[in-house]
């Protein structure tokens, strides 16, 4: 394609990965959240899993090496963070 400018391509495509992997972790946090609100038998499966997806969604966007997705990375953080205090109070 000419005129492409490859590295503003690039930055993009990290960008709207790193927001895709952002909301990926809110809504794992979200699933958690609900199954313990609705005291699933299996709350501390899916808060585990979901703390799980979201520590992977930090690890990924580590690997995009891109500063400008630090906030964006600690949203995800937060969330397994919050997953993780769901799972310690149904365990």
């Amino acid at each position: 394609m000419e005129g492409l400018d490859r590295k503003k391509y690039e930055k993009s495509l990290h960008l709207l990965t790193g927001f895709h992997l952002a909301k990926k972790s809110m809504e794992a946090y979200h699933h958690a959240k609900n199954t313990v609100e609705s005291d699933s038998p299996i709350a501390d499966e899916i808060t585990s899993a979901c703390a799980a997806i979201c520590r992977d969604c930090v690890e990924n966007i580590k690997q995009l090496n891109d500063e400008e997705l630090h906030e964006v990375m600690k949203i995800c953080l937060a969330n397994a963070m919050m997953c993780d205090e769901l799972y310690s109070n149904v365990k």
